[in-house]
């Protein structure tokens, strides 16, 4: 979900994109009982990463290239800094760089993962000078299961809507749960789409809007 108040660490990540002044939107903070596709618990379900957007969704740009550097100062303090794009050559994993992995789901955000006590704000950014990169993690090391968070808002009566990229909608802490793109039948889904954002809808529910434009209302 999108609770930039969640814990401390959270909380540190966002503050440091904020002094670092580059534009982003927070697409996922916690995420309750999230695994990696190794099994693994995420750091999403620890309260210890967030995902961050440009202010307009898109693949592999340069708004998601800004905010990689952006953290570059504090790599030395990060768990994870992942993101696939062409921009970059090289991921964090555990403060140290390394080859990019778990490429497949992070063209349209950049993962951002700290060690429990690590208030990213108050860290000293550092010079950053070229260093070795090391081999890349297993490829299962770190992934998130493909229907990866897009967009969330708030619902109208307390609690949060999420938007995955499969059109699936997660509702948390007493927010109605509406339907969603892969629930529709097959006549009305109109096979696979990829979504990109969510919006409120003069129903009291949320519309998802596709890549291509294509809107879904519920309810």
């Amino acid at each position: 979900m999108i609770d930039p108040a969640c814990s401390p660490e959270v909380a540190g990540i966002i503050a440091y994109a904020d002094q670092a002044g580059v534009p982003y939107k927070v697409t996922s903070t916690w995420r309750p009982g999230a695994i990696t596709a190794a099994g693994n618990p995420s750091r999403h379900g620890r309260k210890l990463a967030v995902d961050f957007a440009g202010l307009v969704p898109g693949l592999d740009s340069e708004a998601l290239a800004r905010i990689f550097r952006a953290f570059v100062p504090v790599e030395h303090k990060l768990n994870e800094l992942i993101y696939a794009g062409p921009q970059v050559t090289y991921n964090v994993k555990a403060g140290k760089r390394v080859g990019k992995y778990a490429q497949a789901i992070h063209h349209n955000h950049v993962h951002v993962a700290v060690d429990p006590g690590v208030i990213l704000a108050a860290v000293k950014p550092v010079v950053v000078v070229d260093s070795v990169v090391a081999a890349a993690p297993a490829d299962t090391d770190g992934r998130e299961d493909m229907a990866e968070p897009v967009d969330a808002m708030p619902a109208p009566g307390g609690g949060c809507w999420v938007l995955t990229r499969d059109g699936g909608i997660r509702a948390y802490h007493g927010a109605p749960f509406h339907g969603s793109y892969p629930g529709l039948p097959e006549k009305d889904r109109q096979g696979a789409r990829v979504f990109v954002s969510m919006e409120a809808n003069d129903q009291g529910g949320y519309t998802l809007v596709s890549a291509g434009n294509e809107r879904y209302s519920f309810p």
